[in-house]
C-alpha cells in the first residue's frame, strides 16, 4: 500500500483541501501529527475523506548522532525518512565547535523528513530531539546500545568488536549511537563505558556519517522484513 504525505493541505470534517497531485481514483495520504486517511476526488483540489486508516510501524530503531553540518543533516534525515526509524536524537559533542542548529535547515528540519517519507511512500515519522550530551546519558540510561566508534579517530584502548562480529546483534539491539567524524572525545567514551553499551569498530574504510546512517538502517529494515515472512 502506498501513502502519499502531505505537508500544506486543509482538512475540514468531511473534506481535504490540498493542492498536491494525487491519483484520480482513491488515495491513502498522511497528514503528519494528525492521522492517515482514504481520500476520493470530488472536485477541484478538494477531496471527500472516506475513512481514517489504522497503521501501526513495528521499526524501533532508535538512532542518536552527533550535531554534524547542516548538509550531512539533510541527507541524514532524507535516510531516516525513506528507512524509517522510531527516535533521532541528535546531541551535541564534546568537540563539536560551531552551534549548527541555529541553521535554518536545522529549524526546517522536518520538511526533509516528509519530502524523503513522501519519495520512498513511508509513513513512520520519526520523534526527532536535540540536546546536550548530558541530556543524551540520561536518554541512554538502562538502557543497551551499540556505539560504531568512527575509523577516522578509532581508539585501540577499547574493547571493540568489529562489523561481522556484530551483525548478530543488531537484531537484538535498537539503539545506535554514531559518534562525530572526528572521533568521541574522551568524555564521551568515558560515559559510553559506564553505560550499557557495545562498541563496533569500522574498520580501515572511511566513511561519511550519512553513509553509515545508510547502512545500519538498511540491514535493520532487512531484518524487519524477515520477521514478518
Amino acid at each position: 500500500m502506498n501513502y502519499t504525505v502531505l505537508t500544506r493541505y486543509r482538512l475540514t470534517n468531511d473534506y481535504l483541501h490540498t493542492n498536491a497531485i494525487l491519483k484520480p481514483v482513491f488515495s491513502n495520504v498522511i497528514l503528519p501529527n494528525v492521522g492517515a486517511y482514504l481520500v476520493e476526488p470530488c472536485c477541484r483540489n478538494t477531496f471527500k475523506v472516506l475513512k481514517r486508516l489504522a497503521i501501526n510501524s513495528n521499526n524501533s530503531t532508535v538512532l542518536v548522532i552527533a550535531e554534524c553540518r547542516p548538509q550531512i543533516f539533510k541527507k541524514i534525515l532524507f535516510s531516516v525518512g525513506c528507512f524509517g526509524a522510531k527516535v533521532l536524537f541528535v546531541y551535541k559533542s564534546f568537540r563539536s565547535k560551531e552551534d549548527y542548529s541555529l541553521s535554518s535547515v536545522y529549524k526546517d528540519y522536518l520538511t526533509y523528513v516528509y519530502q524523503g517519507m513522501e519519495q520512498s511512500g513511508n509513513f513512520k515519522q520519526p520523534d526527532i530531539c536535540f540536546g546536550s550530551f548530558s541530556d543524551l546519558e540520561t536518554f541512554l540510561r538502562d538502557q543497551f546500545f551499540i556505539v560504531f566508534n568512527p575509523p577516522q579517530r578509532q581508539s585501540s584502548a577499547l574493547n571493540q568488536g568489529t562489523l561481522s562480529e556484530i551483525l548478530d546483534d543488531l537484531s537484538r539491539f535498537d539503539t545506535f549511537v554514531l559518534g562525530p567524524e572526528a572521533g568521541f572525545h574522551q568524555r564521551e567514551i568515558d560515559a559510553f563505558t559506564r553505560l550499557c553499551c557495545k562498541f563496533c569498530a569500522l574498520g580501515p574504510l572511511l566513511f561519511r556519517v550519512h553513509q553509515i546512517v545508510d547502512g545500519l538502517l538498511f540491514l535493520k529494515n532487512l531484518q524487519l522484513n524477515f520477521k514478518k515472512t
